[in-house]
């Protein structure tokens, strides 16, 4: 597929008769990202290609959340979309490093507690415009999450890849799939439900989030991600709050304790935990604002994060099946025993 994209653009391509093609900025698994020019002289621009498909796009579905979140402040500004012969296309504004690139140029290569309490608070806030249009995101993580900076100078989170959103708000259809659920996200940082090819909902984005804040923190976590799908699942499952999040405000980790215990259909309040995450902080004295390192990046340097657009393959699994009556049956016993403990 993305030799078919490489064959029909390169650089000084005009697509849709109005966007110049600088250079290529990634590729991934199923298109290519570009850094384009708008003849109209508006400026520079992303650029998301992939070959047209008769079913539902990865891209149209994009391009169709973008324009759902226009007044969001955490997601990129749809520009234009179209077709290109057999290609289809996606403009956007572009933004800067993601937060898993960020993490490893940093001291200790982690984040101090103002810094995540602040990068909480704007994550949380993207999740909650995205589950306000009726999607879970499905693949939340580090590199799904890039620093821009507004017109007033203010260092903004953008959250990028919707490729494997789900669409949960349709009425009746809450927490329905066609078919039997299967695993979506990456392996390192999905929910432990999704090990169990449960259906997801909202509180399974902010588990992942967690997970991310946890490493963007400790500078790792509990697990490697190279486990295989069960046993990575199950590691989860056991981890250890304290190892997970180390000297992290208890307040946030309750928080946690509280996400596990939900299903697909309880909805979460993301007002209760935006507040959490501002007291905290208040109460610590942190900044009010973020405040990220750059590293003096350039705009050649500024693009969508193409890190977002790379699946990661799946590891191959034990090589004796897994037995998934007993990971669900591990998943009840653990809820129930976090219950007897609250």
């Amino acid at each position: 597929m993305n030799a078919s994209v490489e064959s029909t653009i390169t650089v000084g391509s005009l697509i849709g008769g109005r966007w110049l093609v600088q250079r290529r900025l990634g590729k991934g698994g199923y298109g290519m990202v570009y850094a384009v020019d708008d003849i109209k002289g508006t400026g520079t621009y992303a650029m998301k290609v992939e070959t047209r498909k008769r079913t539902l796009s990865k891209l149209r579905k994009e391009t169709y959340i973008l324009k759902k979140l226009a007044n969001s402040t955490h997601a990129c500004r749809y520009v234009d979309s179209g077709r290109h012969e057999q290609l289809e296309f996606l403009v956007m504004t572009k933004t800067g490093r993601d937060l898993h690139e960020l993490r490893k140029k940093s001291k200790n290569k982690r984040f101090d507690i103002g810094t995540i309490l602040q990068i909480g608070i704007q994550c949380v806030e993207a999740l909650r415009d995205l589950h306000n249009i009726g999607f879970i995101h499905r693949d939340v993580k580090p590199s799904n999450f890039t620093i821009g900076v507004d017109s007033n100078g203010k260092q903004i989170i953008y959250m990028l890849d919707f490729g494997l959103a789900f669409q949960y708000g349709i009425p009746g259809k809450l927490c329905s799939y066609a078919g039997a659920p299967t695993f979506h996200g990456t392996l390192r940082y999905a929910s432990f439900n999704a090990h169990g090819e449960k259906s997801l909902g909202m509180h399974d984005d902010l588990i992942a989030l967690f997970y991310t804040l946890a490493e963007l923190y400790r500078g790792q976590l509990p697990w490697s991600g190279n486990e295989g799908k069960y046993h990575l699942g199950l590691a989860k499952l056991k981890a250890d709050v304290n190892e997970m999040f180390g000297d992290m405000p208890s307040e946030i980790v309750d928080i946690y304790k509280g996400l596990i215990h939900k299903s697909c259909r309880d909805p979460v309040d993301h007002s209760s935990i935006i507040a959490t995450f501002t007291a905290v902080a208040s109460k610590l004295e942190v900044p009010g604002t973020l405040n990220l390192e750059y590293d003096n990046q350039s705009e050649e340097n500024n693009s969508v994060s193409t890190a977002s657009l790379i699946s990661e393959k799946p590891r191959k699994p034990p090589s004796k099946k897994p037995n998934w009556k007993k990971y669900l049956a591990s998943l009840v016993a653990s809820k129930k025993s976090h219950r007897s403990q609250k």
